[in-house]
């Protein structure tokens, strides 16, 4: 006899773990409402960063999910809150110079995650009156848009989290194999870049502008591709030894006459 199926509410998101990441709340009854969103499609992860708000408005707005906003983790900065992530996706539908060059669809979002396999996706959510600011979209991966009309196309923050927690719930229920091994978290692909940053500073090659911009381009390069841990560590093997050989080896002997 075989068991019977899970319902829909009860199946992992293709084996992947997704946090909601809320950057500076300013309203708490949006807070409690991220929860309620958050509740009713099957998400419990919350992380919030440096929040200002009062705590019972959110308890009241989330009425029976205030044991979400209570479980939730207040970490102390937005790379705390994405350390143990392979990857962060900002929620923004602000385009600049510091953004992000290739905004992912919403549509695209299960397949994307379905795609990853194991591990654990943070969705970032800024503040309600400005979004994300440029540092913030920094500290992510990639970036995610949703789809507004032109002349209004701002959300309110919960009514987005809302749009992106079902249509999560509602891809649940598709089959997607798999990936065979667990993405590094965003922190290892940090470190195995920490070298090659270290080597082309050595070698004057950042002279107008420093090593910042070029880290956060190459991490989510890298990120983007779901390294597996000992692919992370050929490339941080890789580019140690490549600093070592252009940064300390001896100087080569004039020779005689010269």
């Amino acid at each position: 006899m075989t068991a019977p199926e899970r319902p829909i509410h009860e199946r992992p998101i293709h084996e992947r773990r997704v946090r909601l990441v809320l950057a500076g709340p300013r309203d708490g009854r949006n807070v409690g409402s991220v929860c309620r969103a958050m509740k009713t499609m099957g998400l419990r992860d919350l992380h919030i960063v440096a929040g200002d708000f009062d705590p019972s408005d959110a308890r009241a707005a989330a009425v029976h999910a205030a044991d979400v906003f209570d479980a939730a983790l207040r970490p102390h900065s937005l790379p705390e809150a994405i350390a143990d992530c392979d990857e962060a996706i900002a929620v923004s539908r602000r385009r600049g110079k510091r953004r992000k060059l290739a905004p992912m669809p919403l549509s695209h979002l299960p397949e994307h995650l379905a795609a990853r396999g194991p591990g654990i996706t943070a969705l970032v959510f800024g503040t309600e009156a400005t979004g994300l600011r440029d540092e913030e979209i920094a500290c992510c991966t990639g970036m995610l848009s949703i789809p507004t009309h032109p002349d209004f196309p701002s959300l309110n923050l919960s009514h987005a989290a809302q749009i992106v927690t079902y249509e999560l719930f509602r891809a649940r229920g598709r089959h997607v194999p798999a990936r065979y091994y667990e993405p590094v978290a965003v922190e290892q692909v940090d470190a195995a870049l920490d070298p090659l940053l270290d080597l082309l500073a050595g070698i004057d090659f950042f002279r107008q502008a420093g090593p910042d911009d070029l880290r956060v381009f190459l991490r989510d390069v890298l990120s983007r591709a779901a390294l597996a841990a000992p692919e992370c560590e050929r490339l941080r093997t890789l580019f140690h030894s490549m600093r070592g050989i252009v940064l300390h080896r001896p100087e080569r002997q004039q020779p005689a006459g010269g």
